[in-house]
């Protein structure tokens, strides 16, 4: 059985294409001879001079669609359903929802009773047969679920407002603070101007030492030379013939000898100090120097730990390095890539090998964060380094990334190694390296505890390892295998102790490391 509404339906459509009327392109039009079809149907058909109703097939006259009227009281109709039927879809969209909500607030324990309390102590809705049965003695609390909502309004517009007041007080500061932090601003860019000229200075200073260091060693290299052609021009001088002939040719080798003196007196001229003033010169650099190192250490101390922000170091493939100001000083984190950064965030670019191959000569202690478990397990552990060793300088490199990273690797299980036991931290194998090789051949003769780190010869040729201690070794006496101590430590022991007494070590990594650059209890001053 038909419908009005499915009438209107048929009605609010073409005949001929079946698209429902609209005010653009299917304008229902009134035909001169019958009043049917729409626009983009006409169209079509009027490219024939004369042409046929396509619904009731009566003849039409020649003329233009233009002259056409639109049929307004129809599409006026039409939009008249359509708005109907929005209404009716979002009556039923209303309705459903209503009924979900109706849902939701009907008790599932009593049979559809409406829930019209909210527990506070148990943070649960209630019907009253709930409040009377579970929520009604101490230390239960109920209230009006329309009371709770309009609690929680006014809790969050108070909250809102203490904010925009905290804001305003805020900027209220730093609007009558201006004129100091513009100035403080300032203060601080001139100080970093200073700083950079200081370093420029020094920059400068090292290339000419640099290079005065190469061209010693180039003279000696010219030295060597001229004295190897000297005595092949002694060994190989031909026997000359007595007369005309004889003295002719000794003229000739008589002069490429001094040619060979002029070539040592042009290129070989020294242009040092003599021995007395050298010694004094260099004395009085090495204590300028020294003040200078001593200042610049204290000024990054207090550079440091007054200004406690993060600042993040860009290095090479898209890493950046973490500097922060903590407890032991300024740590300088191994590169990794970040996340969450913004285009706003800007880094300094630093040429990493380069900065590190600055500070090995000085850093005196690294750090590793052990992790395990769910990865909140572990804590810290820092090592003191046994300064200007080739090995703790790799060690150094392998917590600050450099070729080789610590970062995110994981620890083997625990093997008895140099009479004791402890962690593989790394594999090194280069055959070149022969300092670090030398260095590690050569057994040493004082114990070593639990919290060393200590480099022992590998399997293969060329290739040592790095052990951190979980039990200590020989109380005294030369060790079984030749070692050699790169530090011991510092920090942490707790961490190494709970560490070492899991059987198996497989789930524990090193989730960051590092080095302190500058240690808070250093005692230099500035002058």
């Amino acid at each position: 059985m038909f419908t009005v509404i499915d009438t209107m339906n048929g009605l609010s459509k073409c005949g001929l294409c079946g698209g429902g009327f609209d005010d653009q392109r299917r304008k229902p039009l009134l035909l001169p001879a019958c009043g049917h079809t729409c626009l983009s149907c006409l169209e079509r058909l009027a490219q024939h001079r004369a042409y046929l109703c396509p619904t009731c097939r009566t003849g039409q006259p020649n003329g233009k669609l233009e002259t056409l009227h639109v049929n307004h009281g129809l599409l006026e109709l039409i939009i008249a359903l359509k708005g109907i039927a929005n209404d009716a879809r979002d009556e039923k969209k209303n309705k459903n929802n209503m009924e979900a909500k109706n849902r939701h607030d009907k008790c599932r324990i009593h049979d559809g009773t409406r829930l019209m309390y909210w527990c506070v102590t148990c943070q649960n809705p209630a019907c009253g047969e709930c409040v009377v049965e579970n929520h009604r003695s101490e230390p239960h609390k109920t209230n009006k679920i329309a009371d709770v909502v309009e609690d929680l309004k006014r809790g969050v517009n108070t909250s809102i407002l203490e904010i925009l007041d905290d804001i305003h007080k805020v900027c209220g500061n730093h609007l009558a603070s201006e004129n100091e932090t513009s100035s403080y601003i300032h203060n601080i860019g001139d100080l970093s101007k200073d700083i950079k000229k200081t370093a420029g200075k020094l920059l400068l200073t090292t290339i000419i030492l640099e290079s005065q260091v190469t061209e010693m060693k180039n003279t000696g290299q010219k030295l060597k030379q001229m004295e190897m052609l000297a005595e092949e021009m002694l060994s190989n001088a031909p026997n000359f013939p007595v007369g005309i002939s004889g003295i002719r040719e000794l003229q000739k080798y008589k002069g490429n000898v001094h040619k060979l003196r002029e070539v040592f007196t042009t290129k070989t001229q020294l242009p040092f100090m003599k021995a007395d003033e050298a010694t004094s010169f260099l004395a009085s650099a090495r204590t300028i120097v020294t003040s200078l190192n001593n200042k610049a250490s204290c000024l990054t101390r207090k550079v440091g730990s007054h200004w406690r922000q993060d600042v993040l170091l860009e290095v090479d493939e898209g890493k950046s390095a973490l500097l922060r100001w903590e407890d032991r000083g300024l740590h300088l984190y191994c590169p990794r890539k970040q996340s969450n950064l913004s285009n706003n965030d800007k880094k300094p670019h630093f040429k990493w090998n380069k900065m590190l191959s600055q500070l090995q000569e000085e850093v005196k202690m690294v750090f590793m964060d052990l992790r395990w478990g769910s990865r909140d397990e572990g804590g810290r552990v820092y090592i003191s380094l046994k300064i200007n060793q080739p090995a703790s300088h790799l060690l150094f490199n392998l917590c600050l990334g450099l070729k080789f990273s610590l970062l995110d690797k994981k620890l083997p299980q625990k093997e008895e190694v140099a009479g004791g036991e402890g962690m593989l931290l790394w594999k090194y194998r280069q055959e070149r390296d022969n300092a670090i090789s030398a260095q590690v051949q050569q057994p040493q003769q004082h114990p070593h505890n639990a919290g060393d780190v200590v480099c022992l010869p590998g399997t293969h040729k060329g290739e040592i390892k790095f052990w951190l201690l979980t039990r200590g070794g020989l109380s005294g006496g030369q060790l079984g295998s030749p070692y050699t101590s790169v530090g011991s430590l510092t920090g942490g022991m707790k961490v190494l102790t709970e560490a070492a007494a899991k059987g198996s070590l497989a789930d524990i990594l090193i989730s960051d490391c590092g080095a302190v650059i500058h240690a808070s209890h250093d005692s230099s001053e500035m002058q």
